[in-house]
């Protein structure tokens, strides 16, 4: 006889009661028994750990100095001026001059050294070898017979001085340092002033004039030093030849006023003119200059052939013996 496994126990009691022919009794069920849970094991959820990475210093490399390279140099030797140099090193005149303040450009004397501002390293590529300047300009500008100071009628002085042209090219922008000295040896004024005329051509000579107004110290000195200039430029397209084609000159009865009148002609051009200058240059027996007078032409003007003039020019001291006339055209920039 098989044994069911399990009986439900609500059977067994009803048999129980047929048998005893006793009432059927509700009976209570008693309360199951809920299992108690079990502590769920935690699954095993392989937990893959992250790093972050720690970076491991590493050994500054010290640098190894390099050495400084030597400032670029140049020796002024003989027929040698600032401006062909800084043409031969490929820069400005302006920033040679900037580099030597304590150098003047018209006063270098042999051996001084100019420092070329240019970088080195660049220079070593330009010039494998040590650069010596081939100077094809070879200009020089000087003072003619130093300066004389005249009283002026105002009151104060008026200081002349006559730059003349010694080189191979025209000269540009040419001027001239003034100082009066006291009879101590002390500079007691100084000034700088600029030629009448832009352009100082091959031969000429041009006069330089300054005006003191404090006058000359008792016992004192004038000296007269060229300051500044600059060749002209190669190709120079800026200035047109033009040329006095007549002149009268009227002498009053003590030779010292002159009235200077006359014609200019001026090449035709397909531009127009900027300027149109004549300088009246008037000179003693001496031949030392006395007075300057320059006329400036009313622009624009219709016919170039013939363009008249009319100035005067006056004595600053004794007779006038001779007049000299220069004329400079400069043309509007293209």
């Amino acid at each position: 006889m098989k044994f069911l496994k399990k009986k439900p126990i609500f059977i067994v009691l009803l048999l129980a009661s047929l048998l005893t022919g006793s009432c059927l009794v509700e009976i209570e069920y008693l309360p199951t028994r809920t299992p108690e849970p079990t502590a769920a094991l935690p699954s095993e959820t392989a937990v893959i750990p992250t790093f972050t990475p720690t970076l491991v210093p590493t050994a500054a490399s010290t640098p190894i100095p390099t050495a400084t390279p030597e400032p670029v140099t140049f020796t002024v030797g003989e027929g040698h001026d600032m401006f062909s140099i800084a043409l031969f090193y490929g820069i400005s005149l302006d920033e040679l001059k900037a580099a030597n303040p304590g150098v003047n450009p018209n006063a270098m004397g042999l051996g001084t050294v100019l420092i070329i501002p240019v970088d080195p390293l660049e220079l070593e590529t330009l010039f494998p070898e040590d650069p010596e300047p081939t100077l094809s300009w070879q200009g020089t500008v000087a003072i003619k017979n130093g300066a004389l100071c005249h009283p002026a009628g105002i009151g104060g002085v008026y200081c002349l001085a006559e730059v003349v042209n010694m080189g191979e090219e025209p000269l540009e922008n040419v001027s001239v340092l003034f100082q009066l000295f006291d009879q101590d040896g002390r500079i007691s004024a100084e000034m700088t002033e600029f030629a009448p005329l832009n352009i100082l051509g091959l031969d000429v000579s041009l006069p330089v004039i300054a005006y003191f107004s404090e006058g000359m110290p008792e016992g004192g000195i004038v000296e007269a030093l060229i300051d500044f200039w600059l060749p002209t430029m190669p190709e120079n397209d800026r200035y047109v030849q033009a040329e006095v084609i007549s002149q009268q000159i009227e002498l009053d009865q003590e030779a010292l006023l002159a009235k200077v009148s006359g014609e200019i002609a001026v090449p035709l051009e397909d531009r127009e003119l900027a300027s149109l200058w004549l300088l009246v240059v008037a000179y003693d027996q001496e031949g030392n200059p006395v007075g300057v007078r320059r006329w400036e032409a009313d622009l624009p003007l219709t016919d170039l052939n013939e363009i008249p003039f009319e100035t005067f020019v006056y004595s600053l001291a004794g007779a006038i013996d001779s007049i000299e006339l220069l004329v400079e055209a400069r043309l509007q920039n293209p």
